[in-house]
C-alpha cells in the first residue's frame, strides 16, 4: 500500500555554555625526585568547603615507611593538611588538618596497582569524604578549616621534613575545588571521559595536554592550569622519553549512559543508525560523542503499527475522503490514509457511490390545471415543465413532465335535415329536447337523428 504520509521523530541534543575539554596526555614521575608545585593555592580555598580530584596510575608496590608515595594536595604537617597518600600496595591515606592542628584520616584498602584509579576527596565543613571510581568510601564527622593563604598545592609529592614521599606512576587531571563534591557530581566525572572547565566551584584544572607525547618536552617549565588561574611549576622531569615525561593517556575512555523512552509507529532507526526495530522492546545502541568517547543509549521502545480499514462512502454529487484531503467526484474504490489514535498511519480502501440527480420522464393528461408533483406549480395548458423531487437517497431526482391539458367541444354540427353530430368524440352522450327540457329515451349516441321538428341539444360527459 501507498502511504499518503510518513510520521518520524527527531532527537535534538543541544550543548549550552560548556566548555569540553578532552584530554590527550597524562604525566609520568620516576618516584625520585618529580614533582609539581602550585604556589600559594591554598588561598582558594581558605576557610572554606573544598575537594581534591584526579586520576592516579600507581605502579610501586612496596610503598611504605619511608617511601610512602605522595599523590596530590596540601602538607605542612602542622595546620594545613589536605592530602592523599600511598601508604602500602593496596591502602591511601586520605587526611585533613585544620589551622588548629586537628587532624582527621580516612584510611582506603581498595586501591588498585597498575591500572588507574579515581580519588574525589571532598569536605563541607563538617564532614570529610572520599571517593574512588565514583563510589563513597568512606566518611567521617571534621570541624574547622584551612586559614593559610599560602600553602603550595603539590602533584606527584608531598613534603616531609627531609624525608619527601614522591609518586611512582602516572598522575593525569587533577583539579581543585572550593565547593565539596557532591555523589551525582563525582560519578560524572568518574564516568564523563571529558573535563567541564567551566564547571561550578572549579578553581584549579590541570589536563597534563602540554607536552607531546614521549616526545623532547625539555622547553616545557610549567603546568597550564586550564581555569587560567595558577600554572604550576614542572621540578626534576627529564622531559624526554617514555618516563619522567609527558606520556600517551592510557586511561579507558569510559561511557555515557542515556536513557530514552521512544514511541513510534512501524519501526523505528536508532541513534546511531546502525539498526531498525520493529517491535516494542528494551535496546541498547552506541554512539561516538563529541569528545571521541562512547554514548550508550538504553531505549524502551513502544511500536505501534499502522492499520487499515475497508469504508463505504455514498453521496449525491461528491465524497470528500476520511482525512479531508480529496475530493472523488465518480464511483470507484479509494485509498486514503488518515492518523489513528496511536499516532500512526491508519489506511482506509474507500468504496465510493455517487447516486447523481436522477432524470425522470413523464406524460399527464389533465382536464383542469396540473400540479406538480413536487407540490410548487400548476400549470394549466399543454406542454413540456420540468419539476425536481428529493429522492430516497436525499438527491434530487429531476422529472420531465409532457403535459396535455384536456378541453371539451361543446359544438354540434347538422350532418343533414334530420341528424346531429356532437363533435366531441369518445363521451358519454345524452341528447335532450329544448322544448321540454327532458332527455329523449334512447338518444345516447355521437349523432342523433330527429323524428319532428324541434329544437335539440346533446349533454356530453367526457374524462373531465
Amino acid at each position: 500500500m501507498n502511504r499518503i504520509f510518513i510520521q518520524s521523530q527527531v532527537f535534538i541534543l543541544l550543548f549550552l555554555g560548556i566548555t569540553i575539554v578532552h584530554a590527550q596526555g597524562v604525566m609520568d614521575f620516576d618516584g625520585v625526585d618529580d614533582n609539581i608545585t602550585v604556589a600559594n593555592a591554598s588561598s582558594y580555598i581558605a576557610n572554606g568547603p573544598m575537594s581534591l580530584s584526579f586520576w592516579v596510575y600507581p605502579t610501586n608496590p612496596n610503598a611504605g615507611w619511608p617511601d610512602f608515595d605522595g599523590f596530590v594536595g596540601f602538607r605542612n604537617d602542622l595546620s594545613a593538611d589536605f592530602y592523599l597518600l600511598q601508604l602500602n600496595s593496596t591502602n591511601v591515606e586520605a587526611r585533613f588538618r585544620n589551622s588548629s592542628g586537628t587532624a582527621y584520616d580516612i584510611v582506603f584498602s581498595g586501591m588498585n596497582l597498575n591500572t588507574w584509579n579515581h580519588f574525589v576527596f571532598t569536605y563541607n565543613n563538617s564532614t570529610l569524604t572520599l571517593y574512588h571510581n565514583g563510589n563513597n568510601v568512606g566518611s567521617r564527622a571534621a570541624t574547622g578549616s584551612i586559614t593559610s593563604t599560602s600553602s603550595n598545592l603539590n602533584i606527584g609529592w608531598l613534603p616531609f621534613g627531609g624525608n619527601n614521599f614522591y609518586t611512582d606512576g602516572q598522575m593525569d587531571e587533577v583539579a581543585l575545588w572550593d565547593i565539596s563534591l557532591n555523589q551525582s557530581q563525582v560519578s560524572q566525572l568518574y564516568n564523563s571521559c571529558s573535563f567541564d572547565t567551566s564547571a561550578t566551584g572549579l578553581v584549579l584544572a590541570y589536563l597534563f595536554d602540554e607536552g607531546t607525547a614521549g616526545g623532547n618536552n625539555t622547553g616545557i617549565s610549567s603546568l597550564m592550569d586550564s581555569k587560567g588561574n595558577t600554572n604550576g611549576a614542572l621540578n626534576n622531569f627529564s622531559l624526554t622519553g617514555n618516563g619522567s615525561n609527558f606520556i600517551v593517556d592510557t586511561k579507558p575512555s569510559t561511557s555515557s549512559t542515556t536513557s530514552l523512552l521512544v514511541s513510534e509507529c512501524d519501526s523505528y532507526t536508532s541513534p546511531s543508525g546502525k539498526y531498525i526495530w520493529t517491535t516494542t522492546g528494551m535496546y541498547l545502541d552506541t554512539i561516538n560523542n563529541a569528545t571521541g568517547c562512547d554514548s550508550l543509549f538504553s531505549i524502551d521502545l513502544s511500536i505501534s503499527t499502522s492499520s487499515s480499514a475497508n469504508v463505504a462512502l455514498a453521496d449525491c454529487d461528491s465524497v470528500i475522503s476520511p482525512s479531508g484531503l480529496y475530493t472523488w467526484t465518480s464511483q470507484g474504490v479509494y485509498q486514503d490514509t488518515i492518523s489513528n489514535m496511536a499516532g500512526c498511519d491508519s489506511v482506509m480502501i474507500v468504496k465510493v457511490t455517487i447516486t447523481g440527480p436522477s432524470p425522470v420522464s413523464i406524460s399527464e393528461s389533465n382536464c383542469e390545471p396540473y400540479t406538480s408533483p413536487s407540490g410548487r406549480y400548476i400549470w394549466d395548458s399543454t406542454g413540456t415543465y420540468h419539476d425536481t423531487l428529493i429522492s430516497a437517497a436525499g438527491c434530487d431526482s429531476l422529472m420531465e413532465i409532457q403535459l396535455t391539458i384536456l378541453e371539451e367541444d361543446t359544438s354540434v354540427t347538422q350532418v343533414s335535415n334530420v341528424e346531429l353530430m356532437a363533435n366531441q368524440s369518445g363521451s358519454v352522450y345524452q341528447w335532450i329536447d329544448c322544448q321540454s327540457g327532458q332527455p329523449i329515451q334512447g338518444a345516447t349516441s355521437q349523432s342523433f337523428t330527429a323524428t319532428q321538428n324541434g329544437s335539440y341539444a346533446v349533454i356530453i360527459t367526457d374524462q373531465c
